[in-house]
């Protein structure tokens, strides 16, 4: 799969998809949130209103879901500036869990050895340069 087929989705979207696929009723989920009626999840999933940040660690748990790329997909959309300053004051970017699985998967692979990586312009295809 290219990285072309993977399309960039807004938090509203998202989150309306794993909510309408889950077996959570969103009276569960807004309890979860600790909010007091369900109509903040509503408004949350068609976009209404943005979901708060200190939101983002309870409905990712209450929805069993990557908080990390909850948080980064809603810093993203909403203060792109801030949360790129963020990654920059930190010196890296923020790992989801299956990124970071990768990550020690290639660190596996390659005996820990740093090998470079080479990846076309098309970036379907991705080596790995073992010295």
């Amino acid at each position: 799969m290219s990285a072309s087929t993977f399309q960039s989705t807004t938090v509203a979207k998202y989150l309306e998809g794993i909510i309408n696929t889950g077996a959570k009723s969103q009276i569960d989920i807004a309890a979860d949130c600790g909010w007091p009626k369900p109509n903040m999840v509503c408004m949350v999933k068609q976009g209404v209103t943005r979901l708060p940040l200190d939101k983002v660690g309870p409905l990712a748990k209450s929805l069993d879901i990557d908080p990390i790329y909850l948080l980064r997909l809603t810093m993203q959309e909403y203060v792109p500036e801030t949360f790129a300053a963020i990654e920059a004051a930190i010196g890296t970017t923020i790992l989801t869990e299956k990124e970071r699985r990768l990550v020690e998967k290639y660190r596996t692979f390659t005996a820990d050895t740093d090998a470079d990586v080479v990846m076309t312009d098309s970036k379907d295809i991705i080596a790995l340069v073992m010295v």
